[in-house]
Parts: C-alpha cells; structure tokens; sequence
C-alpha cells in the first residue's frame, strides 16, 4: 500500500494521469477485498487525496474523472454509513458528470466525415446524429452510481434529492442511448421513496410542512 500511495500523490504528470488513474481503482478494489477494518488510516488518507486530486483543475479528457467517481463509490461499498461525511464532496462532480452536455454532431445521411469511427451515429430520415461516447460514457457511469447511492443511503440521501432530481429530469427525454436512459429513469423512483422514508422518520418536512 505505501508504493499505491506514493504513485498516486506524486504522479502529477499528464503522461501519468492514467497510470495515476489505474492506481486510484487498484486502492480501491484493496479496500474492498481487506475491508475497512483492516485498512485503518490507509482509508482516510487515500480519501484525503483524492479529495486533493478532485478540487484540482482537470483537463475535460482527464480519465481520472472517471476512476475518481467509481472509487469513491467502492470507497462508500465498504465504508456504509461511515462514508456520510464524505458525500458532501462527493456529490458536487457527480452531479456535474451527471449534467455533462452531450457533444452532438450532426451530418447530412449521404455525407462521410472523419469523426464516422470515433462516435456511433443514429440516422434520423436525411440526417445522421453522432454522440461523443467519452461523454455519453461519463454520464451514464455517474447516473448508475447515483442510483446505487440512492438505493444504500435511503433516507440519508434527502439532502441531495432536490439538486439530483433537477439533473435527472432532463434525460429522461434523452431516448438515443438507452443506457444512459434506463441509469436515470432507475434513479427517481428510488429517490421518491428517500423523500418518504426521510419524511416518515422527521428528518426531512414534506411538501404540507410548516
């Protein structure tokens, strides 16, 4: 674990950000294999950086994203309910990657073009509507992990239900990746009984509360 650690502080580098990356999601999957009570401080002080990592500035095609998101969820898999704390910083780039505008490109159906092997089409009469997959990718990953948020924190998600829901909406409108569709419209019924539970146990007011 001190090696892991070492790389992922001092490997700052843009042709490290992967390697950087990779060493986030081994980390990760560690803690999960040992458990929490075998990885002791390790826990917090990977957390730490990667806390450091995220508040700095990225570039838009940084995978470290990414691997960020899904190791903070594996992070939260083993912590439970010790992981409140950090859902507060977790949150904010979730719900960013969950908001990403999809980089549409369209063509006339008969037309040839260069980004033809580099993003998948739908052909729509005469046009042809290509999505940035990188995007769609990032988007989808978030929604999925938001759903998987909502489903273990039940009622202790509510402080986040009204910002979620506002992401989410909009996609539901989204029917050119299905994935991407099925990840968010999964998400708000899930959501619906948080505000319940939250509201059933006091700590949430409902809609008919003073």
């Amino acid at each position: 674990m001190p090696s892991l650690k070492t790389i992922l502080v001092n490997a700052n580098d843009e042709s490290h950000r992967m390697l950087r990356a990779q060493v986030m999601e081994c980390i990760s999957f560690v803690m999960m294999a040992v458990g929490k009570d075998n990885f002791g401080d390790d826990a917090k002080q990977v957390m730490e950086v990667l806390m450091s990592i995220q508040g700095s500035q990225m570039e838009t095609d940084d995978p470290t994203t990414v691997y960020i998101l899904k190791a903070w969820a594996r992070f939260f898999e083993c912590l439970g309910k010790d992981f409140l704390p950090y859902m507060s910083v977790v949150m904010p780039p979730l719900l960013h990657s969950v908001q990403l505008k999809l980089d549409v490109t369209i063509y006339f159906a008969d037309s040839e073009s260069d980004d033809d092997e580099r993003m998948p089409f739908i052909t729509l009469r005469s046009l042809r509507c290509g999505i940035k997959t990188s995007v769609v990718e990032e988007k989808t990953i978030a929604c999925q992990l938001l759903c998987d948020y909502v489903h273990d924190l039940k009622e202790d998600f509510h402080p986040w239900i009204d910002q979620a829901t506002q992401a989410l909406v909009p996609l539901l409108k989204l029917r050119c990746h299905e994935e991407l569709w099925v990840a968010a419209i999964s998400t708000l019924p899930k959501m619906l009984r948080s505000a319940k539970v939250a509201v059933e146990k006091g700590i949430a007011q409902g809609l008919n509360s003073k």
